[in-house]
């Protein structure tokens, strides 16, 4: 409004379309976001098959201490514990662990692992509802709906900065009329002057997109992040230490020099041999 009273007419279509962008990108990242935790629940079945009766249930309707058949090649539909049978989980999606992980009577299971081979019996220990994945999906969320220090900040100064641009911009206007000052005209122009230019919208809006962008492309990516203020303390990281095999590593030996250790033999004999 301030905009179109000076007739800045560019100046307020600006303003109006960054908003939108603004608007936008966020509308875009919820998306991402939403679709994130859909691919999350979405490795956990549907279905669960009871071991006494044979039967197929949902997964949500299954109680806890049922006792579930997996089969090989079967994914795991609740957390449990296994009763009967062995054999090798694929646990890659929940820990990364790129090696089949051996279970056995005894043995906790986790809703979204593969059975790759045998048969077990699992004993469920939670809800469909309260599985690990469901609270990696929760903790994604959280982390999208929590706010950085910089945010907080941010939103602190603008209870403050705000009405005192709005104050500001009044007296300009108000002191001069009252005092029926020469040229108010000029007073009233300024007035908008100051309070179009000290909009905070770039600042107040720039912050919470990118780090709602940040969390929900390192979701896509594979990697949780508990909310901006961990994403916030990632800048500040120099040197990162890897000790899992998998993670960044395949565990494959490669070889990739030959290195004689007598004249009498070239390299293309041994490449032979």
């Amino acid at each position: 409004m301030g905009s179109i009273a000076l007739h800045d007419y560019w100046e307020a279509g600006a303003i109006v379309f960054l908003f939108t962008i603004a608007q936008w990108l966020e509308s875009r990242a919820s998306q991402k976001a939403t679709a994130v935790m859909s691919s999350l629940m979405n490795i956990v079945p549907q279905k669960a098959i009871l071991a006494e009766s044979g039967e197929e249930v949902d997964a949500e309707e299954v109680k806890v201490g049922s006792i579930l058949a997996v089969k090989a090649g079967e994914t795991i539909a609740v957390d449990g514990m296994v009763v009967e049978g062995s054999c090798e989980v694929d646990e890659k999606a929940l820990t990364g662990e790129s090696f089949p992980v051996s279970k056995q009577t005894g043995s906790t299971v986790w809703a979204g692992t593969i059975n790759l081979n045998g048969y077990i019996s699992v004993r469920t220990t939670a809800l469909a509802e309260d599985c690990v994945v469901a609270k990696m999906a929760k903790l994604v969320e959280d982390a999208q709906n929590s706010k950085s220090k910089t945010q907080r900040f941010i939103d602190k100064c603008a209870k403050f900065y705000t009405p005192a641009v709005v104050l500001i911009s009044i007296g300009l206007a108000a002191i001069p009329a009252i005092l029926r000052v020469d040229n108010q005209n000029r007073w009233f122009h300024l007035a908008l002057v100051v309070l179009v230019c000290a909009c905070p919208c770039g600042l107040i809006l720039s912050t919470p997109v990118a780090t709602f962008c940040a969390l929900s492309k390192a979701a896509i990516a594979g990697v949780l992040i508990k909310g901006g203020e961990y994403l916030e303390t990632l800048a500040k990281i120099k040197i990162i230490g890897f000790d899992k095999t998998g993670t960044i590593t395949r565990g494959e030996f490669v070889v990739t020099r030959f290195q004689s250790l007598s004249d009498d033999f070239s390299l293309n004999t041994l490449l032979y041999w």
